[in-house]
C-alpha cells in the first residue's frame, strides 16, 4: 500500500511465533473457564463481596505461570542456535527465566493475600498452567514450527504480513541493520553527492 506521494505504508507485522503463544494464553483461559465450570469450588468467604464466577482453579495464577513456564522454555530451549552461546548469554537467559517465574508467583501469592483464593485454588491453577505450558511447547515447538514457512506463504499471511523469524537469531538485530542498510540507500538515492562520504 501507498499513500499520495508513493511512499509505502507500513502496516504492523506479525511474528507467526507470538501468534502461536497468544493461541496458547486463549486455550490456557478456555480451560480454565471449563475447568471452573466442570468443579464449581466456591472462593472463600469475604466480608461485602459476592464473586459472579468460581474460584478453582485461580485463573490468574493458572494465567501467569502458563507465561512463566512457557517464556523458560522459549528461552532455555529455543534460544539455542544463536552463534554467541556465552556465559554471559546464559546468565541473562537463565536471569530473565528467574523474573518470570518470581513474577507468577507474586501474582499467585497476591490472588492468596487479597482473598481471592484459597492456597489450594492457586496451587492447581499454577500446576495447571505449568502442564499446559509444557504440552504447549512442545506442540509448538515440534509440530507447528516445521510448518510456519509454508503457512506465512499463505495469501491471507501475506495480506496480514504475517512472517516467520524462527531462522533469524536476533531479530531486533536484524531489523536494525535492515532498517539502518535501507536509510542509507535512500539517502543515497536523495543526495548522490554524498556517495563518497
Amino acid at each position: 500500500m501507498t499513500d499520495k506521494n508513493g511512499a509505502i505504508l507500513r502496516l504492523p507485522m506479525w511474528n507467526i511465533c507470538l501468534i502461536s503463544f497468544a493461541l496458547g494464553v486463549a486455550v490456557c483461559e478456555l480451560l480454565n473457564i471449563m475447568l471452573k465450570h466442570w468443579i464449581r469450588e466456591e472462593r472463600p468467604a469475604r466480608k461485602r463481596t459476592s464473586f459472579g464466577h468460581y474460584g478453582m482453579p485461580s485463573d490468574h495464577a493458572q494465567i501467569s505461570w502458563f507465561m512463566a513456564g512457557y517464556l523458560t522454555l522459549f528461552l532455555l530451549v529455543r534460544l539455542h542456535h544463536v552463534q554467541t552461546s556465552s556465559m554471559i548469554l546464559n546468565f541473562w537467559k537463565q536471569l530473565a527465566a528467574a523474573v518470570c517465574c518470581v513474577c507468577a508467583a507474586l501474582v499467585s501469592f497476591s490472588r492468596v493475600y487479597l482473598q481471592y483464593h484459597t492456597w489450594w485454588q492457586v496451587v492447581c491453577g499454577g500446576g495447571v498452567g505449568l502442564a499446559l505450558a509444557v504440552v504447549w511447547f512442545i506442540l509448538v515447538h515440534y509440530v507447528f514450527t516445521p510448518c510456519f514457512p509454508q503457512i506465512v506463504q499463505w495469501r491471507v499471511c501475506e495480506l496480514l504480513l504475517i512472517c516467520d523469524t524462527t531462522l533469524i537469531p536476533c531479530v531486533m538485530w536484524f531489523e536494525y541493520a535492515n532498517i539502518r542498510q535501507e536509510a542509507r540507500a535512500r539517502q543515497r538515492k536523495l543526495h548522490p553527492s554524498s556517495k563518497s562520504q
